[in-house]
Protein backbone atom coordinates (compact mmCIF):
# COMPACT_ATOMS: atom_id res chain seq x y z
CA UNK A 1 0.00 0.00 0.00
CA UNK A 2 0.74 3.18 -0.86
CA UNK A 3 2.21 5.71 2.12
CA UNK A 4 -0.81 8.12 3.33
CA UNK A 5 -3.71 5.21 1.91
CA UNK A 6 -3.21 6.53 -1.75
CA UNK A 7 -4.48 4.04 -3.46
CA UNK A 8 -7.49 4.07 -2.79
CA UNK A 9 -7.96 8.06 -3.23
CA UNK A 10 -6.49 8.35 -6.84
CA UNK A 11 -7.65 6.78 -10.23
CA UNK A 12 -3.98 7.33 -11.60
CA UNK A 13 -1.20 6.97 -9.18
CA UNK A 14 1.31 8.36 -11.97
CA UNK A 15 0.01 11.84 -11.63
CA UNK A 16 1.73 14.80 -10.29
CA UNK A 17 -0.02 15.09 -7.28
CA UNK A 18 -0.47 11.47 -6.64
CA UNK A 19 3.81 11.11 -6.83
CA UNK A 20 4.13 14.57 -4.41
CA UNK A 21 1.80 13.15 -2.17
CA UNK A 22 3.99 9.55 -2.38
CA UNK A 23 7.12 11.30 -1.73
CA UNK A 24 6.15 13.80 1.48
CA UNK A 25 4.34 10.92 3.17
CA UNK A 26 7.77 8.67 2.87
CA UNK A 27 9.80 9.23 5.72
CA UNK A 28 13.45 8.35 3.92
CA UNK A 29 12.58 11.03 1.64
CA UNK A 30 13.38 13.93 3.64
CA UNK A 31 13.44 17.12 0.93
CA UNK A 32 9.67 17.29 0.52
CA UNK A 33 8.21 17.77 4.42
CA UNK A 34 4.47 18.85 5.51
CA UNK A 35 4.72 22.09 7.39
CA UNK A 36 3.86 22.22 11.33
CA UNK A 37 0.09 23.08 10.67
CA UNK A 38 0.31 19.98 7.74
CA UNK A 39 -1.81 22.37 5.06
CA UNK A 40 1.82 23.42 3.00
CA UNK A 41 4.94 21.09 2.19
CA UNK A 42 8.33 22.41 2.29
CA UNK A 43 11.13 21.89 -0.49
CA UNK A 44 14.81 22.12 0.63
CA UNK A 45 16.16 22.26 -3.13
CA UNK A 46 19.62 20.84 -2.68
CA UNK A 47 18.14 17.61 -0.62
CA UNK A 48 15.63 17.47 -3.40
CA UNK A 49 17.95 17.78 -5.80
CA UNK A 50 20.37 14.83 -4.15
CA UNK A 51 17.30 12.65 -2.99
CA UNK A 52 15.18 12.94 -5.32
CA UNK A 53 15.85 14.64 -8.71
CA UNK A 54 19.33 12.83 -8.97
CA UNK A 55 19.17 10.10 -6.39
CA UNK A 56 22.65 8.44 -4.91
CA UNK A 57 21.35 5.43 -3.27
CA UNK A 58 19.71 2.06 -4.25
CA UNK A 59 17.31 2.87 -1.81
CA UNK A 60 16.16 6.21 -3.11
CA UNK A 61 16.35 5.66 -6.92
CA UNK A 62 13.58 2.99 -5.56
CA UNK A 63 11.63 5.54 -4.01
CA UNK A 64 12.44 8.53 -6.82
CA UNK A 65 9.16 9.21 -8.78
CA UNK A 66 10.63 12.46 -10.61
CA UNK A 67 13.90 11.35 -11.93
CA UNK A 68 15.55 13.09 -14.41
CA UNK A 69 14.05 16.77 -14.63
CA UNK A 70 15.58 19.71 -13.32
CA UNK A 71 14.17 21.66 -10.38
CA UNK A 72 13.17 24.75 -12.22
CA UNK A 73 10.44 22.09 -13.72
CA UNK A 74 9.31 20.40 -10.60
CA UNK A 75 8.22 24.04 -9.40
CA UNK A 76 6.66 24.58 -12.29
CA UNK A 77 4.78 21.49 -12.04
CA UNK A 78 3.49 22.55 -8.48
CA UNK A 79 2.64 25.99 -10.16
CA UNK A 80 0.17 24.20 -12.95
CA UNK A 81 -1.14 22.24 -9.99
CA UNK A 82 -2.35 25.65 -7.98
CA UNK A 83 0.54 24.91 -5.17
CA UNK A 84 1.34 29.16 -4.23
CA UNK A 85 4.74 29.87 -2.91
CA UNK A 86 4.22 31.37 -0.01
CA UNK A 87 7.46 32.62 2.76
CA UNK A 88 8.29 30.45 5.31
CA UNK A 89 7.80 30.92 8.63
CA UNK A 90 11.38 29.80 10.22
CA UNK A 91 14.11 29.04 7.89
CA UNK A 92 17.69 28.00 8.51
CA UNK A 93 18.23 28.38 4.99
CA UNK A 94 17.36 30.12 1.91
CA UNK A 95 17.12 27.32 -0.52
CA UNK A 96 13.66 25.97 1.81
CA UNK A 97 10.52 26.99 -0.51
CA UNK A 98 7.17 26.65 1.00
CA UNK A 99 4.46 25.91 -1.03
CA UNK A 100 0.56 25.70 -0.14
CA UNK A 101 -2.26 24.46 -2.32
CA UNK A 102 -5.91 24.20 -0.99
CA UNK A 103 -6.65 20.68 -1.37
CA UNK A 104 -3.50 19.27 -0.62
CA UNK A 105 -3.43 18.52 2.74
CA UNK A 106 -1.57 15.87 5.03
CA UNK A 107 -4.12 13.06 6.40
CA UNK A 108 -6.57 13.98 3.83
CA UNK A 109 -5.64 11.80 0.49
CA UNK A 110 -9.51 12.13 -0.41
CA UNK A 111 -8.89 15.78 -1.37
CA UNK A 112 -6.06 14.31 -3.80
CA UNK A 113 -8.23 14.27 -6.68
CA UNK A 114 -9.29 17.92 -6.64
CA UNK A 115 -5.86 19.08 -7.08
CA UNK A 116 -6.05 19.45 -11.16
CA UNK A 117 -3.75 20.93 -13.41
CA UNK A 118 -5.00 24.43 -14.48
CA UNK A 119 -6.14 24.79 -18.12
CA UNK A 120 -4.11 27.23 -19.93
CA UNK A 121 -6.68 29.88 -21.66
CA UNK A 122 -4.74 30.60 -24.55
CA UNK A 123 -5.18 27.52 -26.22
CA UNK A 124 -9.00 27.52 -27.11
CA UNK A 125 -9.73 27.57 -30.59
CA UNK A 126 -10.47 30.07 -32.99
CA UNK A 127 -12.95 30.00 -35.97
CA UNK A 128 -11.07 29.54 -39.29
CA UNK A 129 -10.69 32.93 -40.98
CA UNK A 130 -12.57 32.12 -44.07
CA UNK A 131 -16.12 30.14 -42.75
CA UNK A 132 -18.98 31.35 -42.92
CA UNK A 133 -19.57 32.29 -39.40
CA UNK A 134 -16.91 34.78 -38.99
CA UNK A 135 -17.57 38.40 -40.23
CA UNK A 136 -14.43 39.08 -42.74
CA UNK A 137 -13.50 42.17 -44.78
CA UNK A 138 -10.22 42.92 -47.02
CA UNK A 139 -8.79 45.97 -46.45
CA UNK A 140 -4.98 47.58 -48.30
CA UNK A 141 -2.78 49.90 -46.97
CA UNK A 142 0.36 51.25 -48.74
CA UNK A 143 3.28 51.81 -47.33
CA UNK A 144 5.26 54.11 -48.38
CA UNK A 145 8.93 53.60 -49.38
CA UNK A 146 11.38 56.06 -50.52
CA UNK A 147 12.04 53.43 -54.02
CA UNK A 148 8.25 52.91 -54.36
CA UNK A 149 5.41 51.65 -52.16
CA UNK A 150 4.51 47.65 -51.23
CA UNK A 151 0.95 47.04 -50.61
CA UNK A 152 -0.09 45.16 -47.87
CA UNK A 153 -3.62 43.13 -47.54
CA UNK A 154 -5.17 42.05 -44.28
CA UNK A 155 -8.06 40.26 -43.36
CA UNK A 156 -10.15 42.50 -41.04
CA UNK A 157 -12.58 40.57 -38.45
CA UNK A 158 -14.26 42.25 -35.25
CA UNK A 159 -11.71 40.45 -33.10
CA UNK A 160 -8.32 41.14 -34.93
CA UNK A 161 -6.77 41.76 -38.34
CA UNK A 162 -4.94 38.52 -40.17
CA UNK A 163 -2.13 39.46 -42.20
CA UNK A 164 -2.83 37.83 -45.27
CA UNK A 165 0.03 38.62 -47.95
CA UNK A 166 2.24 40.96 -48.77
CA UNK A 167 2.72 42.11 -52.41
CA UNK A 168 5.90 44.51 -53.61
CA UNK A 169 5.61 46.66 -56.73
Amino acid sequence: MEPGGLSTHLSNPYTFPAKLWFLVNTPEITAIIWNNVGNGILIDKALLETQVLSPTSDTLRGLSKFKGIKFLSFIRQLHHYGFKKVKPVRVTSNCVHHFFQPYFKKDHPELLPEVKRKVCQRTRSRPAPYSNSYNVTTMQYVVQQPHGGKILSFLCSEEEPFLVSREGR
